[in-house]
């Protein structure tokens, strides 16, 4: 094969190249956040069909961070470790 006709099809493979993925980034970012409101009303859905009566569906970690020493505790890790042996 001749080296201008390699260079003549990388170069063309380069072009096609770079205006897909530029193509792709246009797509990606016109439509995150329309993806992304969809996906949260979805999980919202899926959440008040499995939990009807809830009001909100926000994390609340306040009482797991207030949880959090007693559950490190020696007899806490025993039950743990015993709950694993069964």
């Amino acid at each position: 094969m001749n080296i201008k006709r390699i260079i003549k099809d990388t170069c063309i493979l380069f072009i096609i190249t770079i205006v897909s993925g530029c193509l792709l980034g246009f797509v990606y970012n016109s439509t995150k956040d329309k993806i992304a409101t969809k996906q949260e009303e979805t999980k919202l859905l899926a959440y008040k069909q499995v939990m009807s009566k809830a009001d909100d569906f926000k994390a609340d970690y306040s009482k797991l961070i207030q949880q959090s020493p007693k559950l490190l505790t020696k007899d806490y890790v025993k039950m743990v470790l015993k709950s694993l042996m069964l």
